[in-house]
């Protein structure tokens, strides 16, 4: 695939140079002097925002809201949470992006399956 842009309105159009029948359509954009953009296109996306990133930390500390009932936690109800602490830490390292949120692709850290005690 191929693409053109059009620098009078900025659209692109992708041709298949395989296809003979597109031939004339690329002949036709080269003519009208639109840009071969093919190494740039698509283009790639945008690194999230720090307020995109603040937003999923947020979603995911809600996400995991549930961990932090007492009652989840309580070694004597059963069943409980055996792996508690493992959320501690989880919800420790989303919460310092929710209040710290930056701009660009963040690693986050893998959420915990919750373990029950039988």
């Amino acid at each position: 695939m191929i693409y053109y842009q059009n620098p009078a309105n900025q659209e692109v159009f992708g041709y298949d140079e395989t296809d003979p029948t597109q031939k004339p359509y690329i002949d036709q954009a080269i003519a009208n002097g639109w840009v071969n953009i093919t190494g740039n296109w698509p283009p790639l996306p945008s690194a999230p925002t720090a307020e995109q990133n603040k937003a999923t930390a947020t979603q995911l500390l809600l996400d995991t809201d549930w961990s932090e009932i007492p009652s989840v936690n309580d070694q004597s109800l059963s069943p409980h949470l055996d792996n508690g602490a493992a959320f501690v830490a989880y919800r420790s390292a989303i919460r310092s992006i929710a209040v710290n949120p930056v701009a660009g692709d963040i690693v986050w850290p893998a959420q915990p399956k919750a373990q029950w005690s039988n």
